[in-house]
């Protein structure tokens, strides 16, 4: 999305970033019953932004639906930092069935457009702000509300077919200028396999649930109600106490692992069929942020520079200077604040491997260096005359040295071929997210 202006955005008062979010379902799928679905936030429980849906460009808008208000999100803008909190900043909408779905902050309901013409088939409400995208699945709309309760809504119209509280109880608190259930639905909701799965509560103190619901009838299949409350180390150095797993941001799913984001920290891995907690280890680092992307069993998270964590140990195994990532089985599409990247997949990461594996050596057989130099630099300074120890460390410098060189050398041989894997960059400033569809890539 962009947050200049454009010709979308003049004709409505409201942030680009908003009159965008709306109209691109018009822009990229044309809107008609026989183009791709996008049932959910990033079209699937990866969050993976890509679909096979083919783009004849030039592209034009269809339609422009103006709401009554602009998003109101949870939380301002950090003033030193880069904003990690983003997932409510703009209305997001899901795509299925010749309907565009989407929730609003601001006036707490969901609303139905029809995807061809833009106009409003229905709209209900909730209790709270609806802050992330609806999930379609079966002809049913499912959001959770920061009233503390899901709701499976009739995708024909808003009727509501179930509503479950993820709250232990009603209580409420002044939060965001008005009342809210002190356990809100901050993670909207994934279902995975006809099962809905999200989570209730904000603050570890006050007690977070994790859950998983029949999506037909919300029936509760398995509930985690301990991972608010964990003694651990914090992020901040000689830091000990009890903390926990604040879900903030839609959640995201592999085969077999339910990743909870939680806000500003990194990612919560549990385990998908019954809810328990796999990992949770913010005291690792301090990048974190809603925005994630799973992709073979790995989870990419962070605002300014993506890193990517082992499911089950949370170790940090890569990191990108990227603010978003989309990937294919041959690319990977790179969005940082000045510029687009797009890489040959596989061949660089073979490559890179191989690289880091070159460096993480040279800088052993560097630190060898250093040790037996400063031994060298002792031995001489001791003895004037050379002795056999001065001549063994200098043989030992002289061997480390070359082997320095010949690790160099291996190192910059991979670097044209890692180079010829950069097929090509653009300018992205002022871009904040982007999308594939087919071989075309909007941004």
């Amino acid at each position: 999305m962009n947050r200049s202006p454009s010709p979308l955005a003049e004709t409505s008062p409201l942030p680009t970033a908003l009159a965008i979010a709306l109209a691109f379902a018009a822009l990229t799928f044309g809107l008609t019953a026989d183009g791709a679905d996008w049932p959910t936030y990033m079209r699937d429980n990866a969050r993976s932004g890509v679909t096979a849906e083919k783009l004849r460009p030039p592209l034009a808008a269809r339609w422009v639906f103006t709401p009554s208000h602009p998003p109101r999100p949870a939380w301002p803008d950090p003033v030193k930092e880069p904003i990690r909190v983003a997932y409510d900043l703009a209305y997001h909408v899901a795509v299925a069935d010749g309907s565009v779905y989407f929730g609003s902050s601001a006036e707490d309901k969901v609303y139905c457009l029809d995807a061809a013409t833009g106009a409003v088939r229905w709209a209900a409400f909730t209790g709270g702000p609806v802050r992330l995208a609806p999930t379609v699945w079966q002809g049913n709309v499912y959001v959770g509300s920061d009233d503390g309760h899901v709701y499976c809504l009739s995708g024909t119209d808003g009727r509501v077919l179930w509503k479950f509280r993820g709250a232990p109880n009603d209580r409420q608190a002044m939060g965001n200028g008005r009342m809210m259930s002190v356990w809100p639905v901050r993670t909207g909701v994934l279902v995975a396999n006809g099962v809905a799965h999200f989570a209730a509560g904000l603050f570890p103190t006050e007690g977070v649930f994790v859950y998983a619901l029949d999506a037909r009838t919300g029936k509760e299949l398995w509930r985690n109600d301990t991972s608010g409350q964990i003694y651990r180390k914090m992020p901040h150095p000689g830091a000990e106490g009890f903390s926990g797993v604040s879900p903030q941001g839609a959640l995201l799913a592999s085969s077999s692992v339910l990743y909870v984001p939680t806000g500003r920290n990194v990612p919560a891995a549990f385990e998908l069929q019954t809810g328990q907690l796999i990992q949770y280890r913010p005291d690792r680092t301090r990048v974190g942020g809603t925005y994630a992307l799973v992709w073979d069993d790995k989870v990419f998270s962070g605002p300014a520079g993506l890193a990517a964590y082992d499911s089950r140990s949370g170790d940090i195994f890569a990191a990108f200077p990227s603010r978003q990532l989309l990937l294919t089985a041959d690319m990977a599409y790179l969005l940082t604040d000045t510029q687009i990247t797009a890489v040959q997949r596989q061949n660089y990461t073979d490559l890179r491997a191989k690289h880091t594996a070159l460096g993480e050596r040279r800088s052993a057989v560097a630190s060898d260096h250093k040790r037996w130099t400063r031994t060298l630099q002792g031995l001489q300074a001791k003895q004037k005359e050379p002795t056999p120890e001065t001549e063994e460390a200098q043989k030992k410098v002289r061997a480390l040295d070359a082997q320095m060189k010949e690790l160099a050398a291996e190192m910059d041989k991979l670097n044209q071929p890692m180079a010829a894997c950069l097929k090509w960059q653009c300018n992205a400033a002022g871009l904040c997210s982007m999308v594939l569809a087919g071989d075309v890539l909007l941004a």
